[in-house]
């Protein structure tokens, strides 16, 4: 686990590295529609719902994705792990999920996330 401040747990899908990026919550389409003019790439999406729709059209670019809901056979946990990219599902956040925007956070493999690089 990262030597960080614990943000919240949730269940690891599709990885087995501690994975770091800058968080970016996801309210809604309006919030994927800005998005799709920006490299996701270093982004870790937090989203509310375990439906893939919403986020398709950046899925496949992000660096993670932290969702509030569902599990490891959700909709959306099965288009992360197609995809590659790290996943940790039915998350439980310390805080509003909003309020991490722009910050640092490690997913660790064992469904921690942790404030920081992780290193």
């Amino acid at each position: 686990m990262s030597g960080g401040a614990r943000l919240g747990t949730g269940v690891a899908v599709g990885f087995s590295s501690p994975v770091t990026g800058r968080a970016q919550y996801v309210a809604g389409v309006e919030s994927v529609l800005a998005l799709m003019s920006e490299d996701v790439s270093g982004m870790i999406l937090i989203v509310r719902e375990a439906g893939a729709t919403g986020v398709a059209p950046i899925i496949g670019d992000a660096g993670g994705v932290v969702c509030l809901t569902g599990g490891p056979t959700s909709h959306l946990a099965l288009v992360a792990k197609e995809y590659g990219v790290p996943a940790l599902m039915g998350a439980e956040l310390s805080g509003d999920p909003a309020a991490l925007d722009g910050t640092a956070i490690t997913l660790n493999p064992d469904g921690s996330i942790t404030a920081g690089s992780g290193d």
